[in-house]
């Protein structure tokens, strides 16, 4: 170790930055003591208040299709009663019999805590239901999609679309993929 790095200014300075990039990462997930839950609710609040509006706001002068009677119906009242049940069960029984990978004990395993952007992202987009088979069906997260195939190409070190566009060459030869459901999936079509 060179003597500029045992310095005081030196380890303060990587003190700060070690301080600086915990507390930054510290807003990507929702924490070990969920400290961060009132983050979630607040996010994925706004997601289902938008996706309402959104709704209302398609074709306004439709009927409704759940109407008040149908609400104060009896047959109505007893499922949306069994999915409270249900999604209680489920929430209850994942909490106790799931492994706490939300735990920094944990962080040397393969799994771990979701992020916020990956859950929330997720959460989002099934409430929206895009379908990436074909972008007729999935116009803005096929892009997406695109996007992500292009960045992990550029990362890997294959040409790209904006690499081919800079360099102004006739060869069109460029890295290509898409994302998959799962890593299965990924290794059959590498193997593939």
């Amino acid at each position: 170790m060179s003597a500029s790095q045992d310095t005081p200014a030196a380890n303060n300075v990587a003190d700060d930055f070690s301080t600086e990039t915990h507390h930054a990462v510290s807003a990507w997930f929702m924490g070990p003591r969920a400290e961060n839950s009132d983050v979630m609710k607040k996010l994925l609040g706004e997601v289902v208040d938008r996706v309402t509006r959104d709704r209302v706001e398609y074709f306004p002068g439709d009927p409704a299709f759940i109407t008040a009677s149908t609400r104060d119906s009896a047959p109505y009242k007893r499922e949306v009663d069994d999915l409270q049940r249900y999604v209680t069960l489920l929430a209850d029984l994942m909490s106790r019999y799931s492994l706490p990978f939300f735990s920094p004990r944990y962080m040397g395993h393969m799994c771990f805590d979701n992020s916020l952007p990956a859950t929330l992202g997720y959460l989002t987009a099934m409430i929206h239901n895009p379908n990436n088979v074909a972008v007729e069906a999935s116009p803005l997260t096929s892009y997406v999609e695109y996007c992500v195939g292009q960045q992990l190409c550029k990362m890997l070190g294959y040409r790209t679309t904006e690499d081919i566009a800079s360099e102004g060459t006739k060869s069109t030869y460029k890295g290509w993929g898409h994302l998959t459901c799962d890593g299965s999936v990924a290794n059959l079509e590498s193997l593939w």
